[in-house]
């Protein structure tokens, strides 16, 4: 199937390719600008930069929301500090040369992530950030039966997955690589951990086998113990309980502006002949088609001429689409 994505915006069209978008993770990262570095991300961002001068600091900016809990990142060649400015900051100093911040937003508003050295030097260093309730907007959707096959890259990658479950269910998840060291944790449709399993070197595999409590959508986040690169295989199952199979769309995503969602907004199919589809995004601006025709077809969503900062990201087609 070719896929193609058209963002209709009145006085403006973006394009963009289905193919070229990221599943659950952004494969080699996105560079920074050059200094002095401020610039605006979203999540799912993976940003590879680096302090030049020594004594300086990095700005990054996001758009929050009161009660998304959040999971920021960095690892760098010498000793990279963090600070989500006005909320919380990580910082240790050698021998750590990885940090992490994790965190339910208090207020709506633009936040302001501050990098910096411990020791006012240089050095690179790359940053993630990803939302882990509700899901980020690059994750994948997963259901149970399924086998997954991903890598970790950049160093320190954050790959992000989401699946709907029922109460009753007992979840089993296991992680296998073949030198790796993988972790993950599950978070739950009220933003608490429900559970996860990270224990190093020399362990290549994790499980975690879980009776879930409460129906509704989980993240599960993924990454290696000690920031390396690597592939690594997913597998996904119910054990007891409802085990409902959630159907995987052919095709889903996110409308967003600046990082917010844009709830309520018509998403649309049209095809060469007769026919089209239409949706509407969610609260989180997503939206999905479970069956799209084979062929060529073109997907659009009108928005407001002063949009335009609106996008259509982490667009995912089913793996046998």
């Amino acid at each position: 199937m070719n896929y193609k994505t058209r963002i209709g915006i009145t006085l403006a069209i973006f394009c963009f390719s289905i193919l070229s978008c990221g599943l659950a993770s952004a494969d080699e990262g996105q560079p920074c600008p050059g200094d002095p570095v401020d610039m605006h991300i979203g999540y799912g961002a993976a940003i590879i930069c680096s302090i030049d001068a020594p004594g300086t600091s990095d700005l990054f900016r996001f758009d929050g929301i009161a009660g998304e809990r959040i999971q920021i990142e960095v690892i760098g060649s010498s000793s990279p500090c963090i600070e989500l400015v006005g909320v919380k900051t990580a910082c240790n100093g050698y021998p750590y040369h990885q940090e992490w911040i994790d965190v339910v937003l208090p207020t709506t508003q633009q936040y302001t992530i501050r990098v910096y050295d411990y020791y006012n030097g240089t050095g690179s260093y790359d940053l993630f950030l990803e939302r882990t309730f509700p899901h980020s907007p690059d994750a994948g959707q997963i259901t149970y039966g399924q086998n997954l096959a991903n890598n970790f890259s950049p160093s320190g990658d954050l790959d992000e997955y989401f699946f709907v479950a029922s109460a009753g269910d007992l979840m089993d998840i296991t992680v296998t690589t073949g030198s790796l060291s993988p972790c993950f944790t599950i978070y739950g449709p009220d933003a608490s951990t429900v559970g996860s399993a990270c224990n190093g070197y020399p362990y290549h595999s994790e499980e975690l086998r879980k009776m879930l409590t409460v129906t509704g959508t989980y993240t599960v986040l993924l990454y290696e113990y000690y920031g390396s690169t690597g592939t690594y295989n997913t597998s996904f199952y119910c054990l007891q309980g409802p085990c409902v199979v959630t159907p995987i769309p052919d095709l889903s995503g996110y409308l967003t502006l600046r990082g917010a969602p844009l709830p309520n907004q018509t998403v649309g199919i049209v095809t060469p002949g007769p026919g089209g589809q239409t949706t509407t995004t969610d609260m989180n601006g997503y939206f999905q088609f479970l069956h799209v025709p084979n062929g060529n077809f073109t997907e659009y969503a009108p928005i407001s001429a002063h949009d335009n900062d609106a996008s259509a990201n982490s667009v995912h087609a089913s793996p046998d689409r």
